[in-house]
């Protein structure tokens, strides 16, 4: 460390407090000889879109193949920067460009693929509370 540097630490809080709000004023001062800390307070939004919501289709594998009329099962990870469950109804949902959306909701879910032959994508899309939202597309084919 440099000679008169200082050393600054920063606490971030979900909740309202006396802080300054990092989502709002980006421009903190170090504290002071006689402060012990500077408390920031940054919203849940605000952490939410800075570690963002993460999602993995798991079934069907990518590439797969299928005879139309098949029926698919649909399992895919998703959690919020918590490390909280996003595979609910309320939070993941499933699409397709071979037929109308949406084709499910929630992990694990199932569709029956009605398509003419040739290659398609299914993609899940995990939204948290906050808003975020992450997909994950695989590409599939009907024979």
């Amino acid at each position: 460390m440099m000679a008169g540097a200082a050393t600054a630490f920063f606490e971030c809080s979900s909740g309202s407090g006396g802080g300054q709000d990092a989502s709002t004023d980006s421009t903190l001062d170090a504290p002071s000889p006689g402060d012990a800390a500077k408390d920031v307070a940054v919203t849940d939004a605000a952490m939410e879109a800075e570690a963002g919501v993460h999602v993995q289709i798991i079934e069907p594998a990518n590439d797969a193949s299928f005879d139309s009329g098949d029926q698919v099962d649909l399992v895919a990870a998703a959690t919020d920067s918590h490390g909280n469950d996003l595979t609910d109804q309320q939070h993941l949902a499933w699409s397709t460009n071979a037929i109308v959306d949406p084709i499910g909701e929630g992990s694990p879910a199932s569709f029956q693929l009605i398509a003419d032959a040739g290659s398609y994508t299914i993609r899940a899309t995990a939204t948290d509370d906050a808003g975020n939202s992450a997909f994950d597309e695989i590409g599939i084919h009907v024979r």
